[in-house]
C-alpha cells in the first residue's frame, strides 16, 4: 500500500563547523562494535558516513548514510538503515533554496521503508567560522510502504 503525505516543515538547526578548508570535498565514517557475554550474550554494531562537496561556488551538495544492528542471544533485535542527500543553492551570503531526499528502512518498524522529499527556503541567522544559526521551512511529500499485516500503529490487522 503506498501512501502520500504532503508536510510542511521548518526546522531551526545549530551547526558547529571544524577548521575552514581549501579542500571541496569533506566527509567522516565511523563505524562501532559493541560485545558482552554473561548472562545473555548481546552484540551492537553500526557505522555512519557524511560526505560533503562544496567547490566555493552557488551549489553545496550533501550525502549521509548510516546502518545501525543489534542483537541479543543470536536474536536480532534491532536493524534500521538510512541515507539522505540536500543540495544547497545560495541566493545571497545569508539566504539560499534547498532540495533534500530521505531514505528510511528499518525492520522494526510498521513501515517496509520510506522515502521523503523536501524542498525550501533557508536563512541564515548566525554564521562565522565556528557556528551556523539557520531557519528553513519547506513542503515536501512522503511515500510509506507499511510491512504487510501491520497498520499505520503498528498493530496486526
Amino acid at each position: 500500500m503506498r501512501m502520500l503525505l504532503v508536510t510542511v516543515s521548518c526546522a531551526l538547526t545549530a551547526v558547529v563547523h571544524a577548521q575552514p578548508t581549501a579542500d571541496p570535498v569533506t566527509g567522516s565514517a565511523a563505524l562501532g562494535y559493541l560485545g558482552t557475554s554473561g548472562n545473555t550474550d548481546s552484540t551492537n554494531a553500526n557505522g555512519s558516513f557524511a560526505l560533503a562537496w562544496d567547490r566555493g561556488g552557488l551549489w553545496t551538495h550533501e550525502w549521509n548514510a548510516l546502518a545501525v544492528a543489534a542483537s541479543t542471544d543470536e536474536v536480532s533485535t534491532a536493524e534500521a538503515y538510512a541515507a539522505n542527500y540536500k543540495a544547497l543553492r545560495e541566493l545571497t551570503e545569508a539566504s539560499y533554496l534547498f532540495g533534500a531526499a530521505d531514505w528510511r528502512k528499518d525492520r522494526f518498524s510498521a513501515y517496509d521503508s520510506q522515502l521523503s522529499e523536501t524542498v525550501g527556503y533557508g536563512r541564515r541567522l548566525f554564521d562565522n567560522d565556528r557556528h551556523t544559526l539557520a531557519l528553513e521551512g519547506g513542503g515536501g511529500a512522503k511515500q510509506s510502504r507499511p510491512v504487510a499485516g501491520k497498520n499505520h500503529g503498528g498493530a496486526d490487522r
